[in-house]
């Protein structure tokens, strides 16, 4: 299926052919690209500072771990840097601390005087990369022919080779301090571990070196500490059903259908969505199968917390602008409607004028 990318206001995403999928009741994208939210996060967060990192084993390290940190956020935009230099001069003139974790009141004084509303500060607490060699054997066949002249094995040699394990951990911990209340935000802490050995087929060997896993886990950890204290773009797998159409929800569970009758008074749209999702606008839209025009439409954001959640849509206003016939309900990630976005999910589903013509569908208690 051909892929292409598009964007739309705070949110890319990734669309495949509709046309490949003609046919189906339901269907969705591959994959979706959403706007993630540190939990704490909000917007009178405007202005972000990062103190050093405490290194209690080498100091430049925690330094140069603060400097790629800062570079990442001035990068991502969500907040505007008050630079490690400007800091400096406050820090300096104000005999404050100047690495590590600090204090609520030094947090406080320091958004003060560089008024910034957040603090990011942290603990490089271990970096290492390491390497070793053994030898090991493997078994290599040895040849011979038979009484025929038939090339057979007639046994095997341990062969000795060297064997290499190269190794890297970073484990880092960073907290972002709001400087107004205060208060604390345990934002990242994780250890990672690399591990590389030469393969059991020692040719053409993949090893990756001691330094470049150092590299990959250092940079998986500046990764997870900007996700958890920035505004960031993340590509996620959507449900495999993210999009259907129920009657109601009866005892806890939805009364899934693909036919409605004239009579019923509405028809409820359920979405389920990851949890990636939270606080990113999306658009539901019905319209006719052979037609372009959006019968009705409405406009949500994802709240936290929600594993899937119910959309109601009144049946008589679009019998009124339609008639009956086959619907699709689309879902579109974006804040509005517009020619060039695709829906990142839709389904199939009939109205049809009396109870004789169509039966809701069974009762479950799940996509």
């Amino acid at each position: 299926m051909k892929c292409t990318r598009l964007s739309s206001g705070p949110c890319s995403v990734l669309i495949l052919s509709l046309a490949a999928l003609a046919g189906c009741q339901g269907g969705k994208v591959s994959k979706v690209t959403l706007t993630c939210y540190p939990p704490y996060w909000n917007e009178t967060f405007k202005r972000a500072a990062v103190i050093p990192f405490d290194c209690p084993t080498d100091r430049a390290k925690g330094q140069a771990l603060s400097n790629k940190l800062e570079a990442a956020l001035i990068g991502n935009g969500t907040y505007e840097i008050y630079t490690r230099t400007r800091l400096k001069e406050v820090l300096d003139e104000k005999d404050l601390a100047a690495a590590g974790i600090i204090d609520m009141d030094t947090a406080q004084r320091i958004g003060k005087l560089a008024s910034v509303q957040l603090l990011i500060c942290g603990a490089y607490s271990r970096g290492e990369k390491t390497s070793r060699q053994e030898t090991r054997y493997r078994q290599v066949a040895r040849y011979g022919t038979d009484a025929n002249g038939n090339r057979v094995v007639t046994g095997y040699d341990q062969v000795p080779y060297i064997h290499t394990i190269n190794n890297a951990v970073v484990d880092c911990s960073a907290t972002a301090i709001d400087t107004v209340t205060g208060r604390q935000y345990a934002a990242f802490g994780k250890s990672i571990a690399k591990t590389s050995e030469t393969p059991a087929t020692i040719f053409h060997s993949r090893l990756i070196s001691a330094e470049a896993l150092f590299q990959q886990a250092e940079q998986e950890a500046l990764d997870g500490i900007l996700r958890a204290i920035a505004v960031t773009k993340t590509e996620c797998s959507l449900p495999k059903q993210p999009l259907r159409v129920a009657t109601g929800l009866y005892d806890g569970k939805w009364e899934w259908t693909s036919r409605v009758t004239g009579e019923s008074e509405k028809i409820v749209v359920v979405v389920k969505l990851p949890e990636q999702a939270s606080r990113n606008p999306f658009i539901i839209a019905i319209v006719p199968e052979q037609g372009r025009d959006v019968v009705v439409e409405q406009s949500f954001t994802w709240q936290e917390g929600n594993a899937e959640q119910g959309f109601d849509f009144e049946l008589a206003p679009i019998v009124q602008r339609a008639g009956y016939g086959q619907f699709l309900v689309k879902l579109y990630s974006g804040l509005k409607l517009h020619s060039g976005l695709s829906p990142i999910a839709w389904y199939n589903f009939h109205i049809v004028p009396d109870r004789t013509a169509g039966k809701p569908g069974n009762a479950v208690s799940s996509f």
